[in-house]
């Protein structure tokens, strides 16, 4: 599977550490499709002025991960990996959307 690493990055430490919870808890919710924490799971999204429905992905139509994306902090940057290339212009979409000034996806060309 393709190896792709988006880095994104934001003005402080607090927003990276808050955007890195945001997309943790997203991508759990989308490979796990549990509806019972969508409630949950659309508070995050409000939290960031956003509705939760311009970024639900689908596990089996939108993507093509085999396991968890995971997002990870360093300073004010995002770290997000990912085993597959689906979701990666939601992905960018969120990312911009939640104050990243700059976002670079790496292995994508591959």
């Amino acid at each position: 599977m393709n190896d792709i690493e988006i880095v994104a990055t934001f003005d402080t430490p607090h927003t990276a550490r808050s955007v890195t919870k945001l997309l943790n808890t997203w991508f759990s919710w989308v490979m796990e499709g549990s509806s019972d924490e969508t409630e949950e799971i659309s508070q995050e999204f409000d939290d960031f002025g956003l509705s939760f429905d311009d970024y639900a992905l689908d596990r089996d139509t939108d993507t093509d991960w085999s396991e968890i994306p995971e997002a990870d902090i360093k300073g004010t940057e995002v770290i997000v990996r990912l085993d597959g290339k689906g979701g990666i212009d939601t992905i960018r979409a969120l990312l911009e959307a939640v104050g990243s000034y700059e976002v670079t996806i790496f292995g994508e060309e591959e």
